[in-house]
């Protein structure tokens, strides 16, 4: 049985016409992060693609996938330990890229805020692109 950590009121809105929005992960620690954030997704009307463990040490994993990504309109990526993924993302498809840190798992340091700064520190530089 999946736990969820958040609750959500009202009733669900049917879902749009094909998924637009993925959901991944780079290992199993971001799981759960993931699954929240798609039950949200879903409870709001939208078909999102979920996928688990693309993490950049098996990127062949990823290279697998990166056609149903490229389709995609948002990726948002869940990942831990060195914050790789998100960028490696952002360099293959067009669509907006949202990184989330874990504050779990390997290669956490300080609760998560060093991924969460790294994940920043990245936004920052892709919006000085003009890209996002």
């Amino acid at each position: 049985m999946t736990q969820y950590r958040n609750g959500l009121f009202g009733q669900m809105k049917l879902p749009s016409n094909g998924a637009e929005i993925a959901v991944i992960t780079a290992g199993t620690v971001g799981c759960s992060g993931a699954l929240e954030a798609a039950r949200t997704l879903r409870f709001y009307g939208h078909e999102v693609l979920t996928i688990n463990d693309l993490g950049v040490a098996g990127i062949w994993r990823l290279f697998d996938r990166l056609e149903s990504l490229k389709q995609m309109s948002v990726v948002i990526v869940v990942a831990g330990m060195d914050g790789a993924l998100p960028s490696v993302v952002a360099g293959l498809v067009s669509g907006c890229v949202i990184a989330v840190p874990t504050s779990i798992g390997y290669g956490v340091a300080d609760g998560g805020r060093d991924r969460l700064e790294c994940c920043a520190g990245q936004l920052r530089t892709w919006s000085r692109r003009g890209e996002y």
